[in-house]
Parts: structure tokens; C-alpha cells; sequence
């Protein structure tokens, strides 16, 4: 396996030989025995996350998508955060994206009105926190890597298969 680079939300991809129902028959059985891990089990989709004891602020949630494939299936795979915290992580960097143009907005028309243009030094301050933002998604995978790992090993382990990464 190369060395994976990191991504916002990273994702793999399976190709099972079992067909997606008997692959959700592993799943859901799996799921009724285990203490760490829950999930929600819809016809074509899978979401797997930690219970309540084994979560952290950082823990991954894994969205799988089941796709026919053949007599099998196409396991496609998306690690992210909590719903709720991916949420507010989108809403929180369209916030940032609009008060920096309304900041920029306001220090040219300080600029115009030959006025001291304050508000052009809250626009980088804006770009500073998305960045900042942004980059606590790679400690948060950092932190998670470990529960990460667990979850693509049980993946590939429940679809019977050796597991590789989608080619760019």
C-alpha cells in the first residue's frame, strides 16, 4: 500500500465477491455483538461510528456506499467527523468566507472615504482561522488514525476481501 497523503475525508474502496445483501447480513450481525462500534443500515448505504464509551471529539464516522458490481459489490468508502461536527465545520468556514469579504468590502470603502482602512486587516484574519480550521481536520485524523484503521480492517475483514486505493 503507498503512503497515503492526508485528505479532508479520506476514502478507500472495496470489491467484495459477496452481493450487497449478504454483505449487510455480516454487518448488521457484527454490529448486534459489538461493544465499540454502532451503525446504521440502510438498503444501499452503511454508517458505521463508535458507541458512546469508545468516542472522542475526534472519532471518525464511516459512510459506505454499496454498489452492484458483477455477482458482487463495490464497497466505496468515506471517512469523515461526526455528522453534526462536519456541519458545523462547513457552516463555520462559510462564515469565515463571508465575514472576510465583508470585511474587505468595508476597509475599500474606508479606502475610498480616506479613512484609516481597519477593516481590511479582519480579511486575513478570516483567512488565518479557515486555515487554522482546516488544518485541525489532519490532527483530528491524526488523533483518529488508530479507530480509522479499525474500522477500514473490519470493513475489508466483513467483505471478505483484500482492500486497495481508488486510483486518482
Amino acid at each position: 500500500m503507498s503512503k497515503a497523503r492526508p485528505r479532508p475525508r479520506p476514502t478507500f474502496e472495496l470489491v467484495s465477491a459477496l452481493p450487497a445483501e449478504e454483505l449487510i447480513r455480516r454487518v448488521r450481525a457484527f454490529l448486534k455483538q459489538s461493544r465499540r462500534l454502532r451503525g446504521v443500515i440502510q438498503p444501499d448505504r452503511l454508517e458505521l461510528s463508535w458507541t458512546e464509551e469508545e468516542i472522542r471529539f475526534w472519532s471518525p464516522h464511516l459512510v459506505v456506499d454499496l454498489k452492484p458490481e458483477g455477482e458482487g459489490t463495490r464497497v466505496c468508502c468515506k471517512f469523515g467527523p461526526d455528522p453534526y461536527l462536519w456541519a458545523t465545520y462547513v457552516l463555520g468556514s462559510l462564515g469565515l468566507a463571508v465575514l472576510s469579504c465583508v470585511a474587505l468590502a468595508f476597509g475599500v470603502s474606508q479606502l475610498i472615504m480616506h479613512v484609516t482602512p481597519w477593516g481590511l486587516y479582519a480579511a486575513p484574519g478570516g483567512a488565518v482561522l479557515a486555515g487554522l480550521a482546516y488544518g485541525a481536520s489532519y490532527v483530528g485524523q491524526g488523533l483518529g488514525s488508530e479507530q480509522m484503521y479499525l474500522m477500514r480492517a473490519t470493513m475489508a475483514e466483513l467483505a471478505e476481501v483484500h482492500d486497495h486505493e481508488p486510483e486518482a
